[in-house]
């Protein structure tokens, strides 16, 4: 028997994303607008009109004077202004640190252990001569990653130390004022820039200073750097899982609709055979496949749909909910979002609550680049990235199969295009504790903020309905599956 279910909805809202200033990069570019016409007044010449337009006649003598009288003063305010919105620095010598001769890996970003390898500039590895250095700033107070790099602050790395730079200078800043420092290096022979070696992509390792902060000086006396960092730390940017643009599926979304949609199923028998927890018996029970082995009728699912949403259109109940933080009690110490959520259609506390799965959808926005996410989970899970809604066999970003507590897994993808793309979460559990929480993680503090939380601006935002291909949500028996009894049924949905 084959069964296929078709989920048909009307079009949905059509959202056109603009950059967080609400403008595009052209929008921000300033007009200028000439004019051929050579007929002006003497009103128009002293005013000023841009070339090619002349003013001809005793009209011209007066504009000329005027506009250099106007420049001259204009000339002085911008000097005065200029200079005192300069703060000046000294990038001359001074021995930075690189990595370990026998291990490029142990000097961490955040290592605070004393360096014992060698210097940059000395070639340590062949390929890796680490000889440019980029000087990035910010205000007091700021993160590593609020710094921005400071213009024509390349300089060399000869013998450990810093080519003589012996004045950089910092428009927008102060003599006398505050900031916070890092020094990036590279190997400007396979990059040309700090951003292209950071690039997870290039394959280039790079590395940077510990922050640290200095009083700028004048243009006579600019601030030394020289030995103000505590060390020098090699950075490794996994590139995890590489998302092409062919996973953007999205045809169309609901603007105004937020978070996750999710089906439950419950057994009141433990997964078969062998572990309860593996991926491939938790697939099982999502594609609804468990049958009695004496009869082959399917065990019934003790999942309480009355909250379920009315009319979801693919043949079973899916529940809402804005994010993923759900559990059968809360785990303090062993989860980061506290309280949990209860577990959508679940039996009231005290009844039978084992061999829980979901399958958790939502149509995600992602920017381009590297993305790290976290999942924690009790027992397993897989997320993935589909061609469309509910896409059984989508794009593993990553998994646990197996069970375990409540424990983090933490996930770093690489996403080649923006856009709009269909996200699914399997999540299950056996016996005992259940829960599941799903976050991304600031790359630079290293906090934690839930998916689709909309308290926080920062948050990756989720929508519960979109439109695209009609897909396979599931198939059974599973890829995979073992002691199949012959008459098993075949069955696909799609939606």
């Amino acid at each position: 028997m084959m069964t296929f279910g078709v989920s048909m909805q009307t079009k949905p809202q059509m959202r056109r994303w603009k950059s967080p200033s609400g403008r595009s990069a052209a929008d921000s570019l300033p007009v200028v607008t000439r004019t051929s016409e050579p007929a002006v007044s003497a009103a128009a010449c002293l005013k000023g009109i841009p070339a090619p337009v002349t003013c001809e006649g005793r009209y011209a003598g007066n504009r000329s004077l005027f506009i250099a009288l106007l420049l001259s003063l204009l000339g002085v305010i911008a000097g005065s202004k200029e200079t005192l919105a300069q703060g000046y620095v000294s990038m001359s010598g001074g021995t930075i640190f690189g990595p370990e001769k026998g291990d490029p890996n142990r000097a961490l970003r955040g290592n605070r252990v004393n360096y014992t390898g060698g210097r940059l500039g000395e070639s340590i590895f062949a390929v890796i001569p680490w000889n440019t250095v980029e000087l990035w700033v910010g205000r007091a107070e700021s993160s590593e990653c609020d710094l921005v790099q400071v213009p024509r602050s390349q300089t060399g790395v000869v013998n450990g130390g810093l080519q003589t730079l012996p004045r950089v200078t910092l428009k927008g800043f102060s003599p006398g004022e505050k900031v916070v420092c890092q020094l990036r290096a590279y190997d400007s022979e396979r990059a040309t820039s700090w951003a292209n070696a950071s690039d997870p992509r290039s394959g280039v390792l790079h590395g940077s200073s510990t922050p640290f902060s200095v009083t700028l000086g004048s243009l006579e006396l600019p601030a030394s750097l020289k030995g103000l960092w505590e060390n020098f730390n090699v950075h490794t940017d996994p590139v995890g899982t590489f998302v092409g643009s062919e996973w953007l599926s999205v045809s169309a979304f609901d603007d105004t609709s937020s978070g996750f949609i999710s089906r439950i199923h419950q057994l009141n028998v433990t997964r078969f055979p062998g572990d309860p927890n593996t991926l491939i018996n938790a697939e099982r029970q999502l594609a609804e496949d468990y049958r009695d082995p004496e009869t082959l009728r399917l065990f019934p699912s003790l999942t309480d749909i009355s909250q379920a949403l009315p009319n979801s259109g693919e043949g079973a109940p899916f529940f809402a909910t804005p994010t993923i933080n759900w559990g059968l009690t809360d785990y303090p110490g062993f989860e980061t979002f506290l309280p949990n959520a209860s577990i959508p259609g679940l039996p009231p506390s005290g009844i039978f609550l084992n061999n829980i799965v979901a399958e958790i959808r939502g149509v995600v926005f992602l920017e381009a680049g590297p993305h790290r996410w976290g999942v924690n989970s009790d027992d397993g899970f897989r997320l993935s990235l589909g061609h469309g809604k509910g896409d059984t066999f989508g794009l593993v970003i990553a998994q646990f199969d197996g069970g375990r507590g409540p424990s983090d897994s933490i996930i770093d993808f690489f996403v080649e295009k923006a856009g709009f793309y269909f996200m699914r979460l399997d999540w299950w559990q056996g016996a005992g504790a259940a829960a599941v929480e799903v976050f991304s993680v600031d790359a630079c503090t290293g906090g934690r903020i839930l998916l689709n939380d909309r308290t926080n601006p920062r948050a990756v935002r989720v929508y519960s309905s979109g439109g695209g291909p009609a897909f396979c949500r599931s198939v059974a028996p599973v890829p995979g599956q073992t002691e199949v009894d012959v008459r098993s049924p075949i069955t696909v949905r799609l939606v």
